[in-house]
């Protein structure tokens, strides 16, 4: 109560400074941000010592996003090769003529019209003109063109999305900010926050006395609040088919563009802002995810139950430890009904693939953790040709490591690798990471009843590998596959696997890994010599094998 009340008095007095920094900003600025409090996000930067420290001149005076944009302080670098921005314009009247002409009437124009207009009312974009008047007004190369399409969502909800790969703007954006967002599990990060907290002041948390309540709060049209800057904004004119004027239209915003890569990083500056003002000035346990204008109703009024991206959460029983999630009814529903008419109709082109695949590696993900994610392979297979999910060479024969059971066996465990196994593999380049998830799960089926209800460390000096372990997924195809299939291995296993990084120097299976059975080290420590035979079937196995 303090804290707002402190904040509330400071805000009244910085009012008169807020209109006056109103009187310096550009007209289309201002338009976008006029309910803006600028004072009082200057005051909070300063109070929070947040290294964001333009943010609030942003606000003033409109964003950068095409180009090189600079780190903003709170994100991590990107370190991306600076551009030559005189390339912005660069061919673009030669882009905007060929756009032009593949801007025909469509099905939903209607919808683009009115979203259009809906905009210009708000104040966040000029009036649209025909191509003529901007011809009229803009002198040809002055300009970049970016298409408007409909996009038809999971829930059949069409909205309107900005082609920035097609317009070229993608590829003339150097942002040098590795954007970080959280994920749909937050509730949980948060609640186990409050329980640690209640351990160090020995408060035990009880229902009835210590209930818990989660709630939403929505950000409408939370780009087009965030203001272009007054001279990139002839850098993405919007071009669509005017169901009215039966002829493409154009129409230059004021507001930031849903599909301009430069504009993601640019929103959620000051959505990460208010995310830390909230958990540092007013002690709230607050997480902000900023999406497009689809996402207009999702409010929640506190309770014991949430939504949050995708996902219900439920704090019925966190006195217990337990916070529940499950994926939108609605989701499941529209998924199962995209996979019976791929079945029915006996079609499942790339493109219908990757859509499920993204879609089911959220639900999954939401319904079972890493484990959901295993029995995918094939459906991210489908979506183009990848090569397959193991490249291995005659390295293989040195795939050899140590398993310690306490208590149990100590044993040097070294892999029969057989010349018709290694044929049967693809030949490639020599692939450490991938080694060392494939002795993982070597492990985990050689040996089911030494890892059974039981839990361990391994340790791993590869970096890579170590990331795959830990997230459950990789950006590597192969260590993606190998990622999934070690974790459903362990939950089949009842097994719970810490994974820790360890110096190669300091890794007791180096020697062995790179002598084999002629390794001294293992000999001399009492290690059992330990041949494993592995199968073909090892690396084909599908998820209802696995959780046999």
């Amino acid at each position: 109560g303090a804290a707002i009340l402190t904040i509330t008095t400071l805000s009244k007095r910085l009012e008169p400074l807020s209109d006056q920094l109103r009187t310096l900003q550009p007209p289309s600025v201002a338009s976008v941000s006029s309910d803006m409090h600028l004072a009082l996000v200057a005051a909070l930067i300063m109070v929070m010592q947040w290294k964001d420290t333009r943010l609030c001149f942003e606000l003033c005076f409109g964003f950068k996003v095409l180009g090189n944009i600079a780190n903003c302080g709170v994100y991590a670098p990107t370190n991306v090769p600076p551009l030559d921005e005189a390339k912005i314009l660069q061919g673009s009247w030669e882009h905007a003529l060929g756009l032009r002409k593949r801007v025909k009437p469509g099905e939903h124009d209607e919808l683009l019209t009115a979203a259009t207009l809906k905009d210009v009312a708000q104040g966040f974009a000029d009036s649209p003109v025909t191509w003529e008047q901007s011809l009229n007004m803009h002198k040809p190369g002055t300009f970049r063109l970016i298409k408007r399409f409909p996009v038809t969502q999971s829930t059949g909800k069409v909205r309107p999305c900005d082609d920035g790969d097609g317009g070229e703007h993608t590829e003339l954006t150097a942002d040098n900010n590795k954007l970080e967002l959280c994920d749909a599990t937050k509730p949980a990060t948060h609640i186990r926050a409050v329980q640690n907290a209640a351990s160090e002041q020995n408060v035990v948390l009880t229902p009835g006395v210590h209930d818990l309540e989660t709630g939403g709060e929505d950000s409408p049209d939370a780009y087009r609040y965030t203001p272009f800057q007054p001279e990139q904004r002839l850098m993405a004119v919007v071009i669509f088919w005017h169901a009215e004027w039966k002829c493409p239209a154009l129409c230059i915003y004021r507001g930031l563009l849903f599909g301009l890569s430069g504009a993601v990083v640019a929103f959620n500056r000051f959505s990460k802002f208010v995310q830390h003002l909230g958990r540092r000035l007013l002690f709230i346990l607050l997480s902000m995810y900023f999406d497009d204008a689809s996402l207009q109703d999702w409010r929640r009024e506190m309770a014991s139950a949430g939504d949050f991206l995708g996902l219900t959460h439920d704090l019925g029983r966190v006195t217990q430890g337990v916070v529940s999630f499950w994926p939108r009814q609605a989701l499941l529903l529209k998924l199962n009904t995209m996979m019976v008419d791929a079945w029915l109709a006996n079609f499942f082109p790339p493109g219908l693939a990757a859509k499920m695949f993204g879609m089911w590696n959220f639900l999954e993900t939401g319904l079972f953790g890493h484990l959901g994610r295993a029995g995918l392979t094939h459906l991210r297979l489908r979506q183009h040709n990848d090569p397959p999910p193991y490249e291995f060479n005659d390295g293989l024969a040195k795939l050899c490591f140590l398993l310690v059971f306490h208590p149990g066996p100590r044993l040097a465990a070294v892999p029969d690798l057989t010349a018709e196994l290694a044929n049967c593999l693809d030949p490639g380049v020599q692939k450490i990471a991938q080694w060392d998830l494939t002795q993982v799960m070597i492990a985990l089926i050689t040996y089911p009843e030494w890892f059974r209800n039981r839990a361990g460390f391994w340790f791993i000096d590869n970096i890579n590998g170590l990331i795959a372990l830990v997230k459950g997924r990789s950006g590597v195809p192969d260590l993606d596959h190998l990622a999934m299939v070690t974790h459903c291995l362990l939950f089949s296993l009842n097994c719970t696997m810490y994974w820790e990084y360890v110096q190669s120097d300091a890794n007791w299976s180096d020697a062995i890994s790179r002598l084999g059975r002629d390794d001294p080290w293992h000999k001399k420590h009492g290690f059992a010599f330990a041949p494993l035979c592995v199968p073909l079937e090892v690396f084909q196995m599908d998820l209802h094998t696995m959780l046999k």
